[in-house]
């Protein structure tokens, strides 16, 4: 399972919402940021830039859990 976190209005992950869109996967996850919640996930140190994978599911709070790998897309 993995989970894909995309920035809203970011030509780069509309991009890569493109790319998934034309080729799916049931195990992965998309989960859309606006600019508030990235400047929370830019406090982790882990997270460089948007779109970034993670090879985990979130917490329930959308937040990366301290076992996953932040990768970049």
């Amino acid at each position: 399972m993995q989970t894909v976190y995309l920035l809203k209005n970011c030509y780069k992950s509309y991009a890569a919402l493109k790319k998934l869109y034309k080729y799916p996967d049931l195990s992965t996850n998309i989960i859309i940021v606006d600019n508030n919640q990235a400047r929370i996930l830019y406090l982790d140190k882990r997270v460089k830039k948007f779109p970034f994978i993670i090879n985990t599911s979130p917490t329930s709070l959308g937040l990366i859990p301290k076992i996953s790998k932040v990768l970049p897309l």
